[in-house]
C-alpha cells in the first residue's frame, strides 16, 4: 500500500514540474503496454457457463429453437471476446497529438489529463494507474491510456502532456461518469 501511494505522489510531483525540452513534434515519444480493460478470472467463466446452462435448458423446455440459438451465438461470441489475451498496444505522443495503433486524438480536442488508478484484477498485480484525457466538449467522449512501464518514461510522457494540457484532478467528472465508465468497460466499448 505504500508503494501505491508514493507512485500518485511521484505522478503528482512529475505533473506539476515539466521539464523543458526541445521541439517533441519532430521527436515524437513512444511507448508499448498492455491493453487496458477487464480481463476475466477462470471463476467468472464458470459463473458465466452455470448461467447460460440454467437458460439453455429453460428455452429447451420450452421449444424456444430461436431465442436458444440466439442465446448459443451471444454466449460463443462473450467467451471468444473474453477469452483471448490483452494486445500489446503501441502509443505515440508529441504536443499537436496522441497516436494509440491506428487512432489519432487531437490534443486540441482535450482541456486537461487526470491520473486514475484502478484496482488491481488480480492478486499479484499491484494498482494500475492510467491517464484519462477530459474533452472540452460537454459530450465528448475521453481517452484512457496506459502509462509507459519505466518511471523515466512516464516522466517524459508527462512533460510532454503538460506542456499542451493541464493536470485536473477531476472528482467530479469521473464521479458523474462512473455508472457509464462501469457499463462500457463490462461490454469491451473502450
Amino acid at each position: 500500500m505504500k508503494k501505491e501511494s508514493t507512485t500518485k505522489q511521484k505522478m503528482t510531483r512529475i505533473v506539476k514540474t515539466p521539464k523543458k525540452t526541445k521541439s517533441d513534434k519532430d521527436n515524437p515519444f513512444v511507448w508499448e503496454a498492455k491493453e487496458i480493460g477487464l480481463h476475466k478470472r477462470w471463476r467468472w467463466f464458470i459463473g458465466f457457463s452455470l448461467i447460460l446452462i440454467w437458460l439453455v435448458c429453460i428455452l429447451i423446455l420450452l421449444r424456444a429453437w430461436v431465442e436458444l440459438a440466439v442465446t448459443l451465438v451471444a454466449a460463443v461470441a462473450i467467451f471468444v471476446t473474453y477469452a483471448r489475451k490483452p494486445y500489446t498496444l503501441t502509443y505515440c505522443l508529441d504536443t499537436t497529438r496522441l497516436v494509440v495503433r491506428k487512432n489519432t486524438f487531437l490534443l486540441k480536442n482535450y482541456r486537461a489529463f487526470t491520473l486514475i488508478e484502478e484496482l488491481p484484477t488480480k492478486k499479484d498485480i499491484a494498482l494500475s494507474t492510467t491517464v484519462m484525457l477530459l474533452p472540452k466538449q460537454r459530450f465528448g467522449l475521453p481517452v484512457v491510456f496506459a502509462l509507459p512501464e519505466s518511471d523515466k518514461e512516464a516522466e517524459e510522457m508527462f512533460g510532454i502532456l503538460t506542456r499542451v494540457l493541464s493536470f485536473d484532478d477531476a472528482k467530479d467528472y469521473r464521479l458523474g461518469l462512473r455508472v457509464l465508465d462501469h457499463m462500457a468497460k463490462w461490454l469491451r466499448l473502450e
